[in-house]
């Protein structure tokens, strides 16, 4: 309703141009992807794809092999509940750009504790911080995770965040936020 769908696409394609090669990646709620395919349909030239669930996949579906061989500029939409079975395939696409729809929703608001070797690239969750334990980590905290992993790939070069909601969760929210779109 606001255009920030169509602010973003705008947003991409001029950095695209400016970095040929290498992947879009789209990471937003699963309720969105659909509407994310329609819009860069509707306002650009590339033809997106639109990950689904193994489960929703239909034998007529194209494949994200057969869909990576057949464009030049690769175009890809997660939903965010895929998002911690695909952090390799994303990273295999050596994206570019990187948006994040609704980033608050991936935004690790408590800070909770990563170690991330940046020699060798290796992550590990380790736990709340602010609780001081390590304990189960629950699906926000595991997505928060794989985002942070995908933010920080080393092909990214331009990164967006998309919200309306900026500071819902309080400042520690807005502090996620920019972790993953500036990451140390």
């Amino acid at each position: 309703g606001s255009g920030k769908t169509l602010s973003a696409i705008c947003s991409v394609l001029a950095r695209a141009v400016d970095h040929p090669g290498g992947a879009i990646v789209i990471l937003c709620p699963a309720k969105a992807r659909r509407g994310w395919e329609d819009e860069f349909l509707k306002w650009s030239w590339l033809q997106p794809y639109r990950m689904k669930p193994q489960s929703a996949m239909r034998k007529s579906d194209q494949t994200l092999e057969s869909y990576l061989a057949s464009v030049e500029r690769p175009v890809v939409i997660f939903g965010m509940e895929l998002l911690s079975d695909h952090v390799e395939t994303i990273s295999e696409l050596n994206p570019v750009v990187l948006v994040i729809d609704e980033i608050h929703r991936v935004a690790n608001p408590k800070r909770w504790a990563v170690r991330i070797d940046r020699r060798s690239g290796q992550h590990e969750f380790t736990g709340r911080q602010t609780a001081g334990t390590t304990g189960r980590a629950s699906s926000r905290e595991v997505r928060s995770y794989a985002a942070m992993r995908v933010s920080q790939l080393p092909s990214l070069r331009h990164r967006l965040g998309l919200t309306a909601t900026p500071q819902g969760e309080g400042l520690s929210n807005t502090w996620g936020v920019f972790d993953l779109l500036a990451p140390l």
